[in-house]
Order: structure tokens, then sequence, then C-alpha cells
């Protein structure tokens, strides 16, 4: 399977050829040092209680535990 790139599906206007950001967790654990977070922090994310809005926070919650954040939904 090929990487997405945004939310918008190939052949549809919006759609983008390549994705906007790097994915790089160094550089993020960086600018959290820089900010005085370099443990981390906690934080809640409040959302409509749908299947949509949930799995989204959720790959939010995983993506942001990579770099010592702690997301409550």
């Amino acid at each position: 399977a090929e990487p997405a790139t945004g939310i918008i599906a190939p052949g549809l206007i919006g759609h983008r050829e390549k994705t906007l950001y790097s994915y790089n967790l160094d550089a993020a654990r960086e600018l959290l040092k820089k900010a005085g977070l370099d443990s981390g922090f906690e934080c809640t994310l409040s959302i409509l209680n749908t299947t949509e809005f949930t799995s989204a926070a959720q790959a939010v919650q995983a993506n942001l535990a990579e770099i010592g954040i702690t997301v409550t939904i």
C-alpha cells in the first residue's frame, strides 16, 4: 500500500502528491526540550463521542505518546 498524503483521495480536487511534513521524533523531542518540557506533559483531548472522532483521537494519543506527551481522551 502507498502511504497516505492527506485525507483527500487521489483524483479529487485538493489531493496532495506528497506530505507537507516529515515524521521526525528527535526533532519533536528537541522542540519540547527547548520549551522546557523535555520530560513531557499531560493534557486532555475533548472530542465528540463518535467512532470517527474516537479513532482519530486514539491515533493522536499514540503519536504524541512517542515523544512523551500523555493524552487523556
